[in-house]
Formats: C-alpha cells, structure tokens, sequence
C-alpha cells in the first residue's frame, strides 16, 4: 500500500485475506515507517515496511506473470518469487493537483506489468447534483490543499493522461467512495457491468 501510513488498510486486507499466498508491504516515508515499526497496530504482526516516496520510483515492479501486488497508500502485498499485481492507493490523490498525481501514476505506470492493476480509492463524483458532504470535502480539499475531489470524467481524463485506463469505477457509498480500477492501456479488462 502506498503511503499506507499506520497500516490499518492492510491489516484489514491481511484479516480478511488470511490464507492469501504472498507478502504485505506498507510503503511511506521514513519518518512514518519508523513511527509504525516503533508503535504497531494490533494486528500489524507479519507485514513488511517499506520507505519509499511516491514521488520517486516504485522500487516493486511486476515483472513475472503470477505475481501479486497490493499498494495502497502504503501497502503491497507481494510474492518474493513472482511479480506485483495491484497497486493501491487510498485517499492519496485527492490530495495533490493534477500534475503532481500525474507523476505518481507515471511512478507506478514505469513498475507495473500488463497484468497489474492500480485500485484508486477516492470519491468519483457526478457531474451533478453531489450529495452535500462530498461537496464539503472537495471545498476542504481546494481550501487546504489546493487539490480536489475528482469526478467520473476527471479521474478518466487524469489516468488517460498518464497512458492508463479506468477499466471500472464502483461506487461503495452514499457519498460516492469509490475503487477505480486502472490497468495499463489494452491490458486486463474488467466487465463494468459486472457489479
């Protein structure tokens, strides 16, 4: 998971995957990975950290078929003997402008194989008529950040932009949290009418 910070994300993954061949990686900054080698979670038992900076190479690349990779925000579930599968981030876009998460999905685009698949968890919001809290958290986001909320429109403009694909966005609340599914240009493809 990429800027996975404390872990939670994958300790959650980790909980409800228990049998899942491979290993949990949560990437963040060194001053975030000490902190969470220092003060684990319960739970955090068995996954690996590991400093890196989204905003420099992606050191997991998927190289090899049958590897699996999980990042986001700061973990990566990875088989040492195969490639990287997913890439996940969680409530890390929203908070740059375009051109910095342009160099972030161009990071992780240079690791990714064609059968690796990056899993954006942030809002996807309408056009139009968007539920009063999610408005709110796009006005935080401008206000604080000078970043965004993104629409379905502008996260397909932003991830074609890097040479990516949304193959899929579904929406898991009310408030449009969302997983957007990407892959590499006419690579995996997803069947959107599937969920």
């Amino acid at each position: 998971m990429l800027r996975g910070a404390k872990g939670s994300q994958c300790i959650a993954f980790k909980q409800r995957y228990p049998d899942l061949p491979g290993r949990i990686i949560l990437q963040d900054v060194p001053q975030v990975v000490e902190e969470t080698r220092r003060n684990p979670l319960p739970g955090f038992e068995g996954i690996e950290t590991e400093c890196n900076d989204f905003f420099t190479s992606q050191p997991i690349k998927g190289i090899i078929p049958t590897q699996i990779k999980y990042a986001g925000l700061g973990h990566l579930l990875t088989n040492p003997d195969i490639g990287a599968r997913v890439y996940y981030l969680r409530n890390i876009l929203h908070d740059w402008p375009n051109h910095k998460c342009i160099k972030i999905l161009e990071n992780i685009k240079a690791a990714m194989a064609e059968y690796s698949v990056v899993l954006i968890d942030e809002m996807a919001l309408p056009e139009r008529n968007v539920p009063w809290r999610a408005a709110q958290q796009d006005l935080e986001m401008m206000a604080c950040l000078a970043a965004t909320e993104r629409s379905e429109c502008e996260w397909e403009s932003l991830v074609n932009r890097v040479g990516l694909e949304v193959q899929s966005i579904r929406k898991y609340t009310e408030d449009f949290d969302s997983i957007i599914i990407v892959t590499l240009r006419h690579s995996i493809h997803v069947d959107r009418k599937s969920y």
